[in-house]
């Protein structure tokens, strides 16, 4: 699975940090969720998003990371949960951006509705 530690999961988290910083337009401090598990990851791929967003950006963004984020649950699905990823926010917490892996997969899955409609039932009228 993509949220296990190794090399393909820490290069993701750069991007996903690096791609929230932007979100945030640079602001600093930033502070960065994940969950419990994730945070000596995170916290060992921090400096190398740092590094990467100001190269691109000219902003050096100081960051916290925080691992208080809800692990997947075994048994009840009906509560919140996060599979991996970061959730970044301001120091105030008004400017968020969620890149966990659960709302990056409600993306993608919002995205192809109209595809996988059109696969299922054929083409429909677009004013419906």
């Amino acid at each position: 699975a993509m949220s296990k530690p190794g090399p393909a999961y820490e290069k993701l988290l750069i991007e996903l940090i690096v791609q929230s910083f932007g979100t945030l337009g640079g602001d600093s401090p930033a502070i960065v969720h994940c969950r419990a598990v994730d945070l000596p990851v995170v916290q060992k791929v921090a400096a190398a998003a740092v590094s990467k967003f100001a190269a691109a950006s000219g902003t050096k963004v100081e960051v916290t990371c925080v691992g208080d984020l809800a692990p997947p649950p075994t048994a009840d699905l009906d509560v919140a949960f996060c599979s991996g990823g970061v959730i970044v926010t301001n120091s105030t917490g008004k400017i968020k951006s969620n890149n966990t892996l659960d709302a990056r997969l409600a993306i993608t899955r919002q995205a192809i509705l109209p595809k996988l409609r059109e696969e299922l039932f054929g083409l429909v009228a677009k004013d419906r």
